[in-house]
């Protein structure tokens, strides 16, 4: 700091460009020449900001030069408070002698009252003036220590109402008015500037600068009727105070005025009823209403601290008393008033730490759930996090992710947040409203509840409607595939609670292409040992519909609801928020994951219509065609030409026949064209409605049945053209005229013989 403020004031410039070490060694030259000594006496260090280090350094330096005097002798004397020269020891090595000040240890109590009596004494000798306090000292007696010349200074012309003021703002031991402080106004700034750590260490220097000097300079404030200004030194009021001051519906600038009068000439009250122990005078003479004023609350006086010693003409402020009865002091919780400390400290600027913040956490999110009306929402209890909840300079606070703001900031001017952290934090260790002091925390803190409520509700509703629109999307995935073709976009109530409620029929496995079964098998299968689709509608039910307690019924479904959430589409981040064994089943039954599927079901009907074409075309009649194979049949049966070699059992062939008779091919035929020429992946729900709806079972024992047909046809073709290549050569008039030789042959054989014999 000291080159810093030497450059500003351009020290060396003004000296010539001589330094002040050169200024000082050149003088100590000169005194040598003259046989004399420097005697430097320094009373106030601090006030040499900007040459104190070389200051320091000319002190130390050696007047000797290789064992040769060359310059005087310095002698130095320097006075500080304890603290402010950080090098201090550095210095100590080259002092012969040090003495130390007051240094004995006291307690906070006692700095507290060092610095009331201080203060006074600088009141008492400013209101003398430098004039009179030359005079007083000249006439002092010679029994007069340094400590008593000065007698108590006295305003004789206060009149009426300064005689009623003075005595409000109270006096030191030696009877000097401490106004424009009281005692509590001193200790509040004591306790503000001379903390250390968890203590007072007594400055002289800071009771000089900040809390005598900065308050005597507001004077022009005071006389325009603006003392204390509402940013006194920063200080605020405790929680009880501030929310009592909210309530008082004063003006703004009256109700921040009052806060800082309240705060330090108050003492910060932690009780509304002490607020009746400070005299009304203090806040007329700051222009301020009185507490009575304000809220009925009467003056009860305090017993006095100390007696004026001595005549006095100021009237006091009661008839003195020589027996003073001890007031009844409620019962303090130890634990509350450690809390309490904390707030005060949490509201002035230190930051909360973890464990306090997440107590803080804790004790308000068990009421949030407590105050939570779930069946009005129409679902059951999600799962939530005290972690949500932000605290405004402290530590544990959420980086990403759900935030709930418990206040915009720290500073809590009206004191409501630390009232009702405090509440919070009392009912959680009670546990019952029936405690001293319930009512006014439970209304403080469902002030904090309510507010947090309003951010979560909206938040868990809309949780509850995008995990709901994931669970809805599933079953009406799962109705398409089952068959019961829902409506692409379901409009009414009875249309969607088909669509996500309605039990599909069991089917067997169609066996037409493995995906397919596979797809089916998936969609209507099981979650754990559970029906999937009993599992889903279940989680559905817990979003969109009403329970009795933890009852498993539910009792009102709201309707809007499912109407939003049937036609959204599933958000990644709401399906990572359901259970584990929902999740893993939900996601197969995604379109992305469903397209790969159907792609290869699509080619399997493709080749079915190709293959179907060979044999259907416009003009086909399925009766003759059934007609003229049984006759076939029938035909091949009765000439022995049926084909052995036909790998088809005659009986399941017959079967078929019947079946396909009675099938509805064209319209399947026709179906699956549609099918065919308008799958596409943007219409993932229109071809699993279409594909769902037909019985692709059908189409496979159709496509084997044509395929049998084919091969009769084709094998039963070779089977006649043996059977009329063997019957052409079995011609008869051939087989005659070979008979009438044989018989020719035979019959002249026969005559022969006979000749012979």
């Amino acid at each position: 700091m000291d080159p810093a403020i030497a450059n500003v004031f351009q020290l060396e410039q003004s000296t010539g460009g001589m330094t002040l070490q050169d200024i000082i060694l050149v003088v100590r030259k000169i005194l040598f020449e003259d046989g004399k000594d420097l005697v430097l006496l320094i009373e106030d260090f601090q006030a040499l900001a900007g040459i104190q280090d070389v200051l320091l350094k000319v002190c130390i330096q050696e007047g000797e030069y290789e064992g040769k005097k060359v310059r005087a002798t310095m002698r130095t004397a320097i006075a500080l408070t304890d603290g402010y020269l950080a090098f201090r020891d550095t210095i100590l090595t080259r002092a012969q002698r040090e003495w130390v000040i007051g240094s004995h240890a006291q307690s906070d109590g006692e700095i507290k009252a060092g610095v009331i009596e201080m203060i006074g004494a600088y009141l008492n000798a400013a209101r003398w003036g430098e004039q009179e306090l030359r005079r007083l000292f000249k006439q002092r007696g010679s029994e007069q220590s340094l400590a008593d010349w000065i007698p108590v200074w006295r305003d004789e012309d206060l009149g009426e109402e300064g005689s009623e003021a003075v005595p409000a703002f109270g006096f030191n031991t030696k009877g000097v008015s401490l106004f424009p402080f009281n005692r509590n106004a001193i200790e509040q700034l004591a306790e503000r500037h001379l903390s250390e750590g968890a203590r007072l260490i007594f400055n002289p220097r800071r009771v000089i600068n900040e809390i005598l000097r900065h308050t005597l300079l507001m004077r022009q404030s005071y006389e325009a009727g603006q003392f204390p200004p509402s940013d006194f030194q920063e200080f605020r009021p405790n929680a009880t105070i501030a929310n009592w001051i909210r309530q008082s519906h004063q003006a703004e600038q009256t109700s921040r005025r009052l806060a800082t009068l309240l705060a330090v000439w108050g003492g910060n009250p932690v009780d509304v009823a002490a607020i009746g122990h400070i005299p009304p005078a203090v806040f007329t003479t700051f222009r301020l209403p009185t507490p009575a004023d304000i809220a009925n609350i009467p003056f009860v006086p305090e017993p006095p601290r100390v007696k004026v010693p001595g005549s006095n003409p100021i009237k006091p402020l009661e008839t003195e008393r020589d027996d003073w009865t001890s007031p009844v002091v409620p019962t303090v919780d130890p634990e509350m008033e450690k809390w309490r400390t904390r707030l005060e400290a949490w509201a002035a600027g230190t930051q909360f730490p973890q464990k306090e913040a997440n107590d803080v956490r804790s004790a308000l999110f068990a009421m949030m759930k407590d105050a939570l009306n779930w069946p009005s929402l129409r679902m059951r209890e999600p799962h939530l996090r005290a972690s949500w909840i932000t605290i405004p300079n402290a530590r544990g606070n959420p980086q990403s992710g759900r935030q709930l703001k418990l206040c915009d900031d720290h500073l809590d001017e009206n004191g409501t947040v630390r009232a009702g952290i405090l509440g919070a934090i009392r009912f959680a260790k009670e546990k019952r409203w029936t405690y001293q002091g319930a009512d006014d925390d439970y209304v403080a803190s469902a002030a904090l509840v309510d507010h947090l409520l309003s951010q979560m509700t909206p938040l868990i509703v809309e949780d509850a409607k995008a995990e709901a629109a994931a669970l809805a999307r599933s079953l009406v995935t799962q109705s398409r595939i089952a068959g019961l073709a829902p409506p692409i976009r379901p409009s009414g109530a009875d249309a969607t609670l088909a669509a996500l409620f309605a039990k599909p029929e069991p089917k067997e496995r169609q066996a037409f292409e493995d995906n397919w079964d596979k797809m089916r098998d998936t969609a209507l299968g099981y979650i754990g040992t559970k029906s999937a689709r009993d599992v889903l509608q279940s989680e559905l039910l817990e979003r969109v519909a009403s329970f009795q307690g933890a009852g498993g019924k539910a009792f009102a479904v709201d309707i809007a609801r499912l109407f939003d959430v049937i036609t959204e589409d599933a958000v990644p981040e709401a399906v990572d928020r359901l259970p584990d064994e929902v999740k893993a089943f939900i996601r197969p039954l995604g379109e992305a994951r469903l397209w790969g599927q159907l792609t290869q079901i699509v080619a399997k009907l493709r080749d079915f219509r190709t293959h179907i074409n060979e044999f259907l075309d416009e003009k086909f009649d399925k009766t003759g065609f059934v007609s003229d194979l049984q006759e076939i049949i029938r035909l091949l049966s009765a000439t022995g030409s049926f084909p052995s070699d036909w790998p088809t059992n005659l009986r399941d062939f017959e079967r078929r026949l019947v079946e396909f008779q009675a099938s509805p091919i064209v319209d399947l035929v026709t179906k699956a064209a549609t099918i065919v020429d308008e799958a596409d992946r943007e219409q993932i729900p229109k071809l699993l409605n279409a594909l769902g709806s037909l019985d692709l079972g059908l189409i496979g024992r159709t496509m084997e049945f044509l395929a049998s047909t084919n091969t009769l046809i084709a094998a039963a073709e070779k089977s006649v053209a043996r059977e009329e290549a063997d019957r052409s050569q079995a011609d008869p008039e051939t087989l005659c005229r070979e008979i009438g030789t044989l018989l020719e042959i035979v019959g002249g054989s026969v005559q022969t013989a006979e000749a012979a014999q």
